[in-house]
């Protein structure tokens, strides 16, 4: 059982962080992994884009994404993802 307020807040992040991916939020990584490219393409090719997805920004965690409007964005401009 954690002792402090701070050690349960990072053991609830750590649960939080092995969640299924399908119902979270994505962080650049997951953005990464699903187009197959590294984080620095994603941040150079896709995220400049206008017309990418929106992030939201949380506050002590960063940017993250929503899965189904990172697919979305891929089906509209036909992005292949390499198998």
């Amino acid at each position: 059982m954690p002792d402090t307020t701070e050690e349960l807040l990072k053991d609830i992040l750590q649960e939080l962080k092995g969640t299924n991916k399908n119902s979270r939020l994505w962080d650049l990584q997951d953005i990464a992994d699903y187009f197959k490219l590294s984080k620095n393409s994603v941040s150079n090719r896709l995220l400049c884009k206008p017309v990418f997805p929106k992030a939201i920004k949380i506050e002590g965690v960063g940017k993250r994404w929503k899965p189904s409007e990172v697919k979305a964005y891929a089906e509209r401009h036909r992005i292949q993802r390499v198998a």
